[in-house]
């Protein structure tokens, strides 16, 4: 089941009107949301634009849950430019528009600096025009993280003849060129300079004039998406998008307190993993806070088509956990390989034999500084001792790629031994 709403929707077979403005050499697609004015030439782009847009509001007044008269006579005017100096000249920019990069949203405005592929051309018109459905429903979009990061959540999409869908995670950087985000995310996680969601949930004003915290800001709205006792608080907050001040984020953390460190946990675990094509299903993560090991062997089973998967117990800082794995699983679909716990080395993922059982410790409390801590990802094989060097969650995998395990079949069966507190 998909916990996203991944909804498809049909091309319109309409046309939009076609006008060319010969003394100001623009043309004009109006479409039923959209009125469309830019300095490029007629062509099928612009008009897969206009579709696309308006496709994508329907979707949007769902995400909301609004009903379909709250957009009944509302569109709104984007200015797609290939020179913003020549919409300066036209006085279609005002001067109280601050100066941007790549797209600004004003009420029922919008202005689009065109980009080297189509992709990031219509996500960025979808981003500006997720603001403004925001500001139609809501009166404003939020602080700084949340208002970026819904945008960019709604803006990501996947076109193709079925119609648009949005919510995606792209399935490549092919798919999604000059977007980057997965590359910037990837990145940092190679530097060790992944923020905590805390640092995410701080931006402020002036933070998004760079490209990176749209990265982190989408990738807190995909694990609010992930997870539904997280997406319901986050999409409830979305009525006092009035508020811009830290306080909203406040109230939407207080909402949330009592699962702060589950969701911390899950915030390191995500940035670890997420990658083009990352299977949202498949990688959820359950973790609990209520129990420990206790002095008996434990048994565990683990999927070899789900991510990260939790051991019966929290750990605690010292301890050192023996763990033995027996079973066979088959990785892949096409072409099929089976592999016990240390994996096949026919080929490898992340430096890895893939389908090799591995481990890690997430802490219990999130670390107060800004970035996070590398994860310390431990190969197990059939056989090794994790020692845990803070109190947390100790889980296990098979290693492959997030985006491709769903199709793994079969289980391992796992041993835990407490060795006992390591002094």
């Amino acid at each position: 089941m998909i916990y996203v709403p991944f909804v498809f929707v049909a091309f319109s077979v309409c046309n939009p009107l076609v006008h060319a403005f010969d003394d100001a050499k623009l043309t004009v697609l109006d479409g039923k949301y959209i009125r469309l004015e830019t300095d490029l030439p007629p062509s099928e782009d612009l008009q897969q634009y206009v579709q696309s847009f308006d496709q994508a509001v329907p979707l949007w007044v769902e995400y909301w849950n609004r009903d379909a008269a709250s957009v009944s006579g509302w569109r709104v005017t984007a200015y797609l430019m290939s020179s913003k100096e020549a919409f300066v000249r036209r006085g279609l920019i005002p001067d109280s528009l601050p100066d941007f990069l790549h797209g600004y949203q004003s009420g029922d405005k919008l202005w689009i600096v065109n980009q080297a592929s189509g992709f990031y051309t219509l996500h960025l018109l979808l981003h500006e025009g997720a603001h403004s459905i925001a500001h139609r429903f809501f009166g404003g979009a939020g602080p700084p993280w949340y208002m970026e990061g819904t945008a960019e959540f709604m803006a990501t999409h996947e076109a193709g003849e079925a119609g648009i869908r949005i919510g995606v995670i792209p399935a490549s950087r092919e798919a999604s060129p000059y977007w980057g985000r997965i590359g910037l995310i990837a990145a940092r996680r190679s530097d060790s300079k992944i923020p905590s969601i805390e640092t995410v949930m701080r931006y402020g004003d002036t933070a998004h004039r760079d490209v990176e915290p749209y990265a982190w800001s989408w990738a807190a709205a995909v694990l609010m998406e992930m997870y539904p006792e997280y997406r319901k608080l986050f999409h409830d907050a979305a009525p006092q998008g009035r508020d811009t001040s830290p306080q909203f984020t406040r109230n939407l953390f207080q909402s949330l307190r009592p699962q702060w460190p589950v969701l911390s946990a899950r915030w390191q675990l995500l940035c670890e993993d997420l990658d083009y094509g990352f299977d949202r299903e498949a990688n959820r993560v359950t973790l609990s806070l209520l129990s420990n090991f206790g002095p008996e062997p434990q048994a565990m089973s683990l999927a070899s088509n789900r991510g990260w998967q939790s051991a019966p117990g929290m750990i605690r800082a010292g301890q050192s956990i023996r763990v033995k794995s027996e079973g066979r699983f088959q990785l892949k679909a096409d072409p099929a390989w089976v592999s016990e716990a240390d994996g096949v080395t026919i080929t490898y993922e992340r430096g890895r034999p893939l389908g090799q059982l591995l481990a890690c410790v997430v802490p219990h409390v999130s670390p107060t500084t800004p970035s996070l801590p590398k994860l310390n990802v431990l190969a197990i094989g059939s056989e090794n001792t994790v020692n845990a060097s803070v109190d947390g969650w100790l889980l296990f995998r098979v290693n492959e790629n997030p985006r491709d395990i769903a199709d793994n079949q079969g289980t391992l069966h796992l041993t835990l031994t407490d060795l006992g507190t390591q002094q």
